[in-house]
């Protein structure tokens, strides 16, 4: 295949610039890179003592930089050699290495260069997006601050150990009595020096009524003073040693001095993949995982400040942020081979190029020169450099890192962000560098999932002839995250301001993607409003998700007759106790029909109770102590009648997973903290974490469960005598016993299933046709068989003991495998187990924490997720308070772990049994609690004679139709990438366990929420005015937060540098936010149009958004409020460009490329990459 040419100038920018290259530039170039030079030999010394190396191994990892970027680096100014929070990094990383931290060093250079090169080929360049500029402004100033405190005990003349930032002062107090006296006046006097000759590039300004003549003369002088200034580090680090060696060569020895230094050319080979070291050998995998998390900060840092810097001096050009990974990826992969440690661009270096007038990259290859020259004539020498001169160096040159005036200016435009400022700033200094930005990206991401999961919803009250509508405008997409509680916001308001309103006006206009959840949930929320009687219309709704909501929701929403007005939210009280608002409404008509329901649920509970105990590991007793106390303590605070709260198939198996090979103390102590857990999240209003677990995970977990589960039943079902963990597990030891199967056992289980299916069924019977009315009769004869069907569990439990029972009394014994002897009475009332035993040792209330790990969070979470579902499913057009089923199901568990319960939650089986058989209030959970203590009092000694087969089949015909796999055609209709999450949770559920499964399935879809965030949908039109004058109109489809900046300010840019200077439009009107991250980014953009001498517009935007932006530029910013003011201003540029179409032509030659390559056409809408183009006009 051939290659075009435009691909080898794409990716060695060295082919684009080359061919241009005359003496002139070499000239400059040469100037700048001998400058550059001078500026980097001293601190490349510095910063390799800083990483905890000898002085040479600055010098090496200052050499192929330059070299390397000459030939893919794009822009002049950089120069790639070590950097002071690189070193910083690099001595975390490898000071505590079981093998030679040179080694270390050198090996995390190779790693960190591959991953930078991987990320710039597969442009994931993205990911850096996600780090704010308060992040990176506390990030760099922390430090700043650790590296000038690193330097302290050299800079004193002190020798103590220390890494942390308290440690070193702390030790610093400690040891002051020991500060060498000589060490501490020359590295103050160079700290002195150094500041004050950093000061002598502002002086040689002439004054301002001087001749031409004095004006060059002076400017000849700044020129003289500028350079000083410059290479004071050089000139600093030169005069030390000269008087070090002065003293030296007279015996005095005043000063703490370098180690001896090597001289000549580096060993040129590969990093050490394989160490053999005392008697053992340490593989490529042993160091890596040694290295650990460094081998993804060090160069995700690296990446951060590069593309930083490569922005500041790009000199309004769109950066290829790829390119310049590729570039510092290579440098880092081939300088590993001559003992570089991991490099990177620096500021202050690319601030000394830029101001010698550098032309080109090549600057950087008289740099190397003079690299080179340093480490093999004047090596020598460098072992007179004083440690308190390499340390004031470190330090003048730090010191200016620490971000006051931004820390200033962030306070000033939005103080939201200072949180993960502060964060970070302290998480930096106390818990170290790597982790401190590990803590502020988590802030930053938790931030925006916060922004998307919590929308703004505005609603207002319109008037329209003698009556009103409520119109519902959602400010932005609705995603997974989003969708319940847009749903709620919506029910809420609707309850709130519209009472005698009958039509909800849902204004769609801003919503410009929605996934399979949403799509559910808003269908759901339309069918909900119908039911309440009000009529929904969708205003401005696109016409792609109009067709997603019509797949999902089979071409038509599904309505029922009208229900009475939603009754208005009570008192807080009342809320927080529902029973005191029903019970003043209690009579005995509820009465019968919540006993009739409540002593059908019994008949469905006692049954599978004993068999989600045996499916939990426990004895059958637990199942029914499970079962009692989260119905008497729903009754009193649940807020939906047809819920019933107690032990689950879903809940048992993860029970299960905590209790294999322990006892039961640890599901007694899972169920009591499950309870603290939850009643956390109630308080501090935490729900909001279960909106992101969405639908598509939701579904693979639950299908995955249910083949766990009816795996799990598979040995009781045949009769088996065998113990495994895990779905693979399992099965494998079925199939390698099944020829001991017992066929009596598996005879009853495949009968009960077989009948339990038929009964199950035999509820849809009806004895009259569907056309006629029923008599009177056949709507016995259907209550009967309702019931029957219902009861199916409870009957083909007690018809198996039945037989199990004869034959135990009347044959040689029964020939099933029998439950077993079940513990009679009540649960005795007692604290939950806050130690144990197990085997010969006792196990403390930490130890068993411990031991239950992430299951502390998972199950309640799990069951809340759980719980809400079935709320939502059965609250009849009402709406949800859902921190109250949270505070409620909380109570349910810590209540019942008194009473020896293992977790609970709600059962959709049993729910849909209350609901069906007419219960009126929650107090049907009454009857249904005192049937189970009844079982306790008095059946417990013929629940030993139930088979085991018989309660498998129950548990398996109960969970088989909790497998949803009808919802994957729907879901591949309306949004295929939500089957990711999907298959993924579904498989990882199967293969390595429900608490991981769904912890991955939650993670992909942050990832699908994240990245829309990264890269929004930019609209891009090419329009004209009343009177056809052309401009480029971009509207970007989401706020403007610190993912995004970066994405629609390239988007700006190319859509610029394509339309032949036309003057380009930003339509702000779906910017309904903005940080500070995004000012910073949008000052810039407006610095690249004036550079290009380019109109760039912004109109529509908001009041807070302007005052972000105001914030940022000093109140600067240029905005229309309108499209006619926008248009009056189109004009009068036209008119001026036509006036100066000459210098502007010129203009064009100068800063427009020849190649195209930058430009992107702009033809349609598309989502991430590139830009879009709506083809309808204004």
């Amino acid at each position: 295949m051939r290659i075009p040419w435009n691909y080898f100038r794409k990716y060695i920018p060295i082919l684009q610039w080359g061919s241009e290259y005359n003496v002139d530039k070499a000239v400059s170039d040469l100037v700048a890179g001998i400058t550059v030079g001078l500026t980097l030999i001293p601190q490349s010394l510095a910063y390799a003592s800083l990483a905890g190396l000898e002085p040479q191994y600055g010098l090496y990892s200052s050499l192929c930089g330059g070299l390397i970027y000459v030939v893919f680096g794009a822009i002049p100014e950089l120069s790639i050699a070590p950097t002071a929070l690189l070193s910083l990094l690099t001595y975390s990383y490898t000071k505590d290495l079981s093998f030679d931290h040179v080694q270390g060093a050198i090996l995390l250079c190779f790693l960190a260069g591959c991953l930078e090169l991987v990320c710039g080929l597969f442009h994931l360049g993205f990911l850096v997006d996600f780090v704010s500029t308060p992040v990176v402004a506390a990030f760099t100033s922390a430090g700043a601050i650790t590296i000038a405190t690193s330097q302290v005990k050299n800079l004193f003349g002190l020798k103590f150990q220390s890494e942390q930032f308290l440690d070193t002062w702390k030790n610093f107090f400690i040891h002051i009595a020991e500060v060498n006296k000589t060490d501490t006046a020359l590295g103050l006097s160079c700290c002195v020096v150094l500041l004050a000759m950093r000061k002598l590039k502002d002086y040689g300004t002439p004054p301002l009524a001087s001749t031409k003549k004095e004006k060059e003369k002076y400017a000849t002088l700044k020129k003289i003073v500028w350079f000083i200034s410059v290479a004071r580090n050089a000139m600093v680090v030169i005069g030390c040693a000269v008087i070090a060696f002065v003293l030296n060569k007279y015996g005095e020895k005043p000063f703490s001095l370098t180690s001896k230094v090597p001289s000549g050319w580096p060993n040129v080979s590969l990093p050490s993949f394989q160490i053999e070291q005392e008697n053992k050998t340490l593989t490529f995998v042993d160091m890596a995982s040694e290295l650990g998390t460094g081998i993804l900060v060090v160069p995700f840092i690296a990446i951060i400040a590069n593309v930083g810097i490569a922005k500041a001096f790009s000199k309004g050009k769109v950066l290829d942020a790829s390119q310049e990974m590729i570039a510092v990826g290579l440098c880092n992969i081939i300088g590993s081979l001559f003992g570089s440690y991991p490099v990177n661009a620096s500021f202050s270096r690319a601030a000394v190029g830029g101001a010698s007038g550098v032309k080109t990259p090549i600057a950087g290859i008289y740099t190397a020169i003079m690299v080179f020259l340093a480490f093999t004539l004047l090596t020598p020498y460098f072992s007179f450099i004083p440690k308190p001169t390499l340390s004031a160096v470190i330090i003048c040159a730090v010191i200016f890192m620490v971000e006051v005036m931004m820390t200033k200016l962030i306070w000033k435009v939005n103080r939201l962000d200072m949180i993960p400022f502060v964060v970070t700033l302290i998480s930096c200094l106390i818990l170290g560098i790597e982790m401190g930005i590990l803590i502020g990206i988590l802030v930053d991401i938790l931030k925006l999932l916060y922004v998307s999961a919590r929308p703004k919803i505005l609603v207002e009250k319109i008037p329209v002839e003698k009556d009103y509508y409520i119109k519902v405008t959602p400010t932005t997409s609705i995603l997974f995250s989003s969708a319940e509680y847009v749903r709620e916001k919506i029910i809420f308001h609707n309850v709130e301001m519209g009472e005698n309103c009958t039509t909800v006006v849902i204004d769609c206009h801003r919503i410009i993607n929605m996934d399979f959840t949403s799509v559910k949930c808003l269908g759901d929320l339309i069918v909900d409003l119908t039911r309440s009687g009000k009529k929904v219309v969708l205003l401005s709704l696109r016409d792609d998700l109009v067709g997603t909501l019509q797949k999902v929701h089979h071409g038509k929403l599904a309505t029922v007759q009208t229900q009475d007005d939603l009754e208005k939210y009570l008192i807080v009280v009342l809320n927080r106790v529902p029973i005191l608002r029903w019970g003043r409404l209690y009579n005995s008509k509820k009465l019968l029909s919540d006993t009739i329901a409540g002593f059908t649920v019994g008949l469905t509970v006692m049954p599978q109770a004993l068999a989600y105990a045996t499916l939990a590991g426990l004895e059958p007793q637990y199942g029914l102590y499970s079962a009692f106390a989260g119905c008497f303590v729903y009754t009193i605070f649940g807020s939906i009648k047809d819920i019933t709260i107690g032990p689950t198939a879903l809940m048992a198996l993860m029970t299960y997973q905590q209790v294999v090979g322990r006892n039961t103390d640890y599901a007694v102590l899972l169920c009591f903290l499950s309870g603290i857990v939850q009643m956390i999240m109630a308080i501090l209003r935490l729900g909001v974490l279960i909106d992101f677990i969405s639908i598509p995970v939701t579904v693979g977990f639950t299908s995955a469960t249910s083949l766990i589960i009816i795996a799990s039943q598979l040995k009781s079902l045949l009769g088996l005598k065998i113990k495994a963990s895990g779905f693979l597990d399992t099965l494998t030891k079925v199939v390698n016993n099944i020829h001991m199967t017992r066929l009596k056992d598996l005879a009853l289980g495949v009968t009960c299933i077989v009948i339990l299916m038929l009964l199950r069924k035999l509820k849809d019977v009806k004895l009259h046709k569907d056309n006629e009315k029923p008599t009177k009769n056949q709507n016995f004869l259907n209550y009967i068989l309702w019931l029957v069907s219902t009861s199916r569990n409870a009957i083909v439990v007690i018809v198996c003991s039945g037989v199990a029972y004869y034959y135990e009394k009347t044959e040689a014994g029964s020939p099933f495998l029998l439950t077993g002897t079940v513990k009679p009475g009540l649960p005795e009332l007692k604290l939950p187990p806050f130690e144990t035993v197990l085997g010969n040792r006792t196990v403390d209330f930490v130890d068993m924490v411990t031991d239950l790990g992430s299951s502390v969070v998972l199950v309640p979470v799990i069951a809340v997720l759980g719980n809400v579902a079935i709320a939502k499913a059965f609250a009849s057009g009402s709406t949800i308070d859902a921190t109250q089923e949270l505070f409620t199901l909380s109570m349910c568990n810590f209540i019942g772990s008194f009473f020896s319960s293992m977790p609970i939650t709600g059962s959709f089986s049993r729910s849909a049994v209350n609901h069906a058989s007419g219960v009126q209030t929650p107090f049907g959970g009454i009857i249904t609690g005192i049937m189970v203590l009844l079982a306790l009092s008095f059946l417990t000694p013929y629940f030993a004679f139930i088979p085991k087969a018989s309660l498998a089949a129950v548990i398996i015909s109960a969970v088989i139709f909790m497998i949803e796999y009808e919802v994957v055609k729907p879901m591949w209709r309306t949004s295929k990438k939500d089957l990711i999450s999907t298959f993924a949770t579904f498989v990882a559920c199967l293969v390595i366990g429900v608490e991981y499964g769904i912890l991955l399935g939650v993670g992909i879809n942050i990832m699908f929420l994240l990245y829309p965030s990264a890269r929004p949908t930019v609209y891009v039109d090419q329009l004209k005015t009343a009177n056809g004058v052309e401009y480029i109109m971009i509207t970007p489809g989401n706020s403007l937060y610190f993912p995004a900046i970066d994405f629609i300010k390239t988007s700006i840019a190319k859509a610029g540098l394509c339309s032949k200077n036309l003057p380009v439009v930003v339509d702000c009107r779906y910017i309904l936010g903005a940080d500070f991250t995004a000012a910073k980014g949008i000052l810039a953009l407006i610095n690249e149009f004036v550079m290009r001498k380019q109109p760039l517009y912004f109109v529509n935007a908001r009041k807070e958004v302007v005052s972000v932006f105001e914030g940022v530029m000093q109140g600067d910013f240029k905005y229309f409020k309108s499209n006619d003011e926008l248009e009056q201003q189109l004009e009068e540029h036209a008119i001026d460009r036509v006036e100066e179409q000459d210098s502007l032509l010129s203009f064009e030659k100068e800063y427009f490329p020849k190649s195209n390559d930058q430009c992107v056409e702009l033809k349609e809408v598309t989502y991430g990459e590139g830009l879009n183009r709506r083809k309808n006009s204004r």
